[in-house]
């Protein structure tokens, strides 16, 4: 099924990459390589979980921009380790905070991102979204169980369609979302179409 998913695919990129973007298929287009990209990640979800049955707790942490996302990293961590920006499209890269947990407990995140690299967050591009991180909690919070949280980037501004991929891929591997909105994004026709996905 896998296979087939990702043919599939294929497929629907390569027909995109003919069609001009004021084409009225290509967002339909584009909506089935994510939902293909989003039940992709499910299946190898399932495989990851079946290969390790101990994989740790996953938590993600999405929203559009401006939402406040890292913020809330933050607090549930009781630190600040999450970087902060009053520039939209700050975070372009998952980044994964283990709490608790340490990292050789989530082995099987490399095979789960396939094509993604886990990278130190020093050595994060913003000319690369092929790429995660995943670091250790500098402390233990009350407000979290035995985890890794991830501050995700937003999934509505004009640059996410260059990122957009490693959001799906977290928000597959989460065993529990929790979405930011903010009072000016909460009726956001992207909110409702992430969450229709989901």
């Amino acid at each position: 099924m896998l296979e087939f998913i990702q043919l599939l695919k294929q497929r629907y990129q390569t027909v995109l990459t003919t069609l001009d973007s004021k084409n009225p298929l290509y967002f339909d287009y584009q909506q089935r390589v994510e939902q293909l990209l989003y039940g992709e990640a499910f299946i190898r979800k399932g495989h990851l979980i079946e290969s390790l049955p101990q994989f740790p707790l996953q938590i993600a942490v999405i929203g559009p921009t401006q939402a406040g996302k890292s913020s809330v990293v933050n607090q549930l961590l009781n630190s600040d380790q999450a970087g902060v920006s009053p520039l939209a499209g700050y975070t372009v890269h998952p980044h994964g905070f283990c709490h608790v947990v340490t990292p050789s407990d989530c082995s099987g995140l490399q095979t789960y991102f396939g094509r993604f690299q886990c990278l130190p967050e020093a050595a994060l591009s913003r000319h690369r979204y092929d790429c995660y991180s995943l670091n250790t909690a500098a402390s233990r919070s009350n407000l979290l169980p035995d985890c890794v949280i991830w501050d995700t980037p937003d999934f509505d501004s004009i640059d996410a369609a260059d990122y957009r991929e490693g959001v799906i891929r977290t928000i597959a591997l989460a065993d529990i979302i929790v979405l930011v909105v903010s009072k000016e994004k909460y009726a956001d026709q992207s909110v409702w179409e992430v969450m229709q996905t989901i």
